[in-house]
């Protein structure tokens, strides 16, 4: 990252310990050296040093052990919002093994509100909540919940949602092609229920996404809302050109 001369020391410091771990001086869970050392070696004090490792680790370039020192972190796992494709087949397509622990699973009649707008439930209709836990290579990396209408899986508490990918069993075993799907991302900290099952700390910056799945006659099939770590993920997205976005007309209610 590019920071200019005037810049507070600290962060051309840190830019300089990024550019060194680009270049591949440091592969990940390498040990930084220590504050006392990068202080020596750039003629700082030992808290402008300090404030750069710091700056660092927020930013996820870095990891602090407790005891043990400061580590590279491993690049960050890349979710692409091309296409719609699941959170295996993203994996797989970086050549990281997806699995899955499920954490909850149950039918309910009455699912979350968000849900029950979003998958046009009838009163009185019914739904699968699934939360799990999903993994790259054993490494935990969203917390995922999602719904799907009973009217479309009856039989789903048989199947085994601790493997393979939830859109893969939809066209499988149930004829249903999620082809088009709406999604929101917006940024959130990790509470502690959340934080436990993806073995980070309370209060860590998170990605919420929420997602709307349709089929190819527009049937809503599922409706999730996914916690992602801050720190081990990265949402890529080509834009093209187009006609130019006209803002709504205010309301004169």
């Amino acid at each position: 990252m590019a920071v200019s001369d005037a810049a507070p020391r600290y962060r051309q410091v840190a830019a300089e310990l990024e550019r060194d771990i680009a270049a591949g001086g440091l592969r990940p869970h390498d040990r930084l050296a220590s504050e006392r050392a990068i202080a020596e070696r750039h003629g700082l004090s030992r808290m402008t040093a300090r404030q750069a490792v710091e700056l660092l680790v927020r930013r996820g370039t870095v990891y602090r052990r407790p005891g043990s020192g400061t580590f590279v972190s491993p690049p960050r796992v890349v979710h692409t919002l091309q296409r719609l494709a699941g959170f295996s087949e993203q994996m797989r397509a970086q050549g990281i093994v997806p699995s899955a622990r499920v954490l909850e699973m149950r039918r309910t009649s009455r699912p979350d509100a968000q849900a029950r707008t979003a998958l046009e439930l009838p009163s009185g209709g019914c739904a699968w909540m699934v939360r799990r836990v999903r993994f790259g290579d054993g490494e935990p990396l969203l917390l995922e919940t999602f719904w799907v209408p009973d009217a479309l899986c009856p039989d789903l508490a048989r199947r085994d949602l601790a493997r393979g990918s939830l859109y893969d069993l939809l066209r499988e075993r149930y004829g249903i092609d999620p082809c088009t799907a709406d999604e929101s991302i917006e940024p959130a900290v990790l509470e502690p229920p959340d934080a436990g099952h993806l073995g980070a700390r309370p209060g860590v910056p998170a990605m919420v996404v929420t997602r709307t799945a349709r089929d190819r006659h527009r049937r809503p099939v599922e409706f999730a809302r996914d916690v992602y770590r801050g720190d081990r993920a990265r949402f890529e997205i080509a834009l093209t050109a187009g006609e130019p976005m006209v803002p709504p007309r205010a309301s004169t209610a």
